[in-house]
C-alpha cells in the first residue's frame, strides 16, 4: 500500500507545493542557519496548536526571512487573499492599488 499524502480539497495540489515550499526553505538556510530553520518550523507548530494567530505568524516569517524576499512572497501565496500583502498601514494591497 503506498503512502499518498491527504488530498486537500481546498487546494488542489496544495500539499505539494506547501513541501516544495518547505524544502526550498530547508535548502537555503541549513546548514548555516540551523536555527532560524528550527524557528521557521516552530511557527508553524505554534499556529497549528492555537499558540498564535495568522497576523503573529507573517510578523514572524517576515523577520526570519528577511533576508530572503521571495520565500517570504511564497509564503504569502499560501494566505488567504484577504492576508496577502498587507502593507504596514493596515490596508490590503491587491492586484495594480491599495484598498483602505
Amino acid at each position: 500500500m503506498s503512502e499518498e499524502p491527504p488530498e486537500c480539497h481546498a487546494n488542489p495540489g496544495g500539499f505539494a507545493r506547501a513541501m516544495a515550499y518547505i524544502e526550498e526553505v530547508q535548502k537555503r538556510l541549513l546548514p548555516e542557519r540551523d536555527v532560524t530553520y528550527q524557528q521557521f518550523l516552530k511557527v508553524f507548530a505554534d499556529k497549528a496548536a492555537g499558540k498564535s494567530s495568522t497576523e503573529q505568524v507573517k510578523t514572524e516569517i517576515k523577520v526570519l526571512l528577511k533576508d530572503e524576499p521571495d520565500l517570504i512572497e511564497g509564503f504569502e501565496s499560501f494566505l488567504p487573499i484577504k492576508d496577502q500583502n498587507k502593507a504596514d498601514d493596515g490596508s490590503a494591497e491587491l492586484a495594480g492599488g491599495t484598498v483602505q
